[in-house]
């Protein structure tokens, strides 16, 4: 690799890492503060990461209720792009869990998500095979 490209490489993941920051509730816009409680109604916020994707910024609220974690990302207007909740395995359609199944091999399957963006739903699991972790999906 060219020292021209590990540069590049180098500004690339710098400007990747720059774009999300952590950022209190008070610094929000009104729009994503007042379309916080409905949506985060009896869990405890852990952060708040205001991020740019794909140009546009949006927020990413990390919640925890009964030990089970919830992610949302909103728009600057306070609608509600993409969800990321736990769930247990045993909860998530029949056939998603045969897939998450056969794609874990084996490994030990820790923690199951359902991710809800556009009105449909998919599965990631983060499986852990001989001390090394890494994700899976299933639709």
């Amino acid at each position: 690799m060219s020292a021209r490209s590990i540069i590049a490489a180098t500004l690339s993941l710098a400007t990747a890492f720059a774009a999300e920051v952590s950022i209190k509730q008070a610094d929000l816009p009104a729009a994503v503060r007042n379309a916080l409680p409905a949506q985060t109604k009896g869990a405890e916020i852990k952060n708040i990461m205001k991020e740019t994707v794909k140009g546009k910024t949006v927020y990413e609220v990390e919640t925890v209720t009964n030990g089970m974690t919830r992610d949302l990302i909103l728009s600057g207007t306070g609608a509600v792009l993409e969800t990321e909740e736990q769930v247990a395995l045993e909860l998530i359609p029949v056939a998603s869990r045969k897939m998450l199944e056969a794609k874990a091999r084996g490994a030990k399957i820790e923690k199951v998500e359902a991710l809800t963006k556009n009105g449909k739903v998919s599965y990631e699991a983060t499986i852990n095979r001989n001390g090394k972790k890494s994700e899976i999906s299933a639709q």
